[in-house]
């Protein structure tokens, strides 16, 4: 899937979902905002969500049940700002994107991923620019001294 269009602001991205069908209920959009890394904290919180959604069974769950509690304890943690139909249902069921069309849910956490992964990119060309830099400064530095 394509990064294009998530817009980086710090360690935050803003993704401008269009309007996107469901696989149940009818189509989606609005404009979500994601944190673009857990804390070590909310990595810790968000397992615990995870296995309490699983319960004491947690083993014997389906790869679509693990998926689901996968993505809705990831999302609690690192979407910021929603649109009402992802926050509409927290009061029912205490989670944000308590959706029926699981393909929504799925993209929804692919885009807060691929935020994170953005967000690494960018400092680490960052982190490289300035290595650069420092590195022809230092040979200038040495051409000056000759």
């Amino acid at each position: 899937m394509d990064n294009n269009d998530l817009l980086l602001n710090g360690s935050q991205a803003t993704y401008v979902m269009p309007l996107t069908q469901g696989e149940v209920l009818g189509s989606y959009s609005g404009t979500f905002v994601f944190s673009c890394y857990l804390t070590p904290i909310q990595q810790l919180e968000a397992g615990r969500e995870y296995r309490s959604l699983l319960g004491s069974h947690g083993p014997m769950s389906s790869e679509t049940e693990a998926n689901i509690a996968f993505a809705l304890s990831q999302l609690k943690y690192r979407v910021i700002s929603a649109p009402p139909f992802w926050n509409s249902t927290k009061q029912g069921s205490g989670y944000a994107g308590d959706i029926p069309d699981l393909n929504i849910l799925a993209l929804i956490l692919e885009k807060a991923i691929m935020a994170e992964n953005l967000f690494k990119e960018s400092i680490q060309k960052e982190r490289d620019a300035l290595l650069e830099r420092t590195i022809l400064a230092g040979e200038a530095a040495l051409k000056k001294e000759e």
